[in-house]
């Protein structure tokens, strides 16, 4: 299969990330970099027909964030559930 991403799918990663609220990280750039995961997983995975696809996408993040939060411990980025939206940061649902 098939798969046409381009620059507007790597701005919507952004776009996600800059209206989240500062306040909520300031105890660390782990959240924030959940925040990513999040949005990497909302833009690309969401698109992704089969399991084989959404593996080799869990292997490159697991790569690029080895390589660009190394002193993040994996278990605490790739921990489940990861869920990044207001309406739980409200009810303080993510403390």
């Amino acid at each position: 299969f098939h798969y046409q991403f381009n620059l507007k799918d790597v701005g919507n990663i952004f776009q996600g990330m800059l209206n989240t609220n500062p306040n909520v990280f300031k105890d660390g750039a782990a959240k924030f970099a959940r925040v990513w995961l999040h949005e990497c997983y909302r833009v690309f995975s969401d698109r992704l027909v089969s399991a084989a696809d959404q593996g080799e996408l869990q292997g490159i993040l697991e790569k690029v964030a080895g390589k660009h939060f190394g002193s993040i411990p994996k278990e605490d980025l790739f921990s489940l559930p990861l869920i990044m939206t207001s309406f739980v940061s409200q009810a303080q649902g993510n403390e």
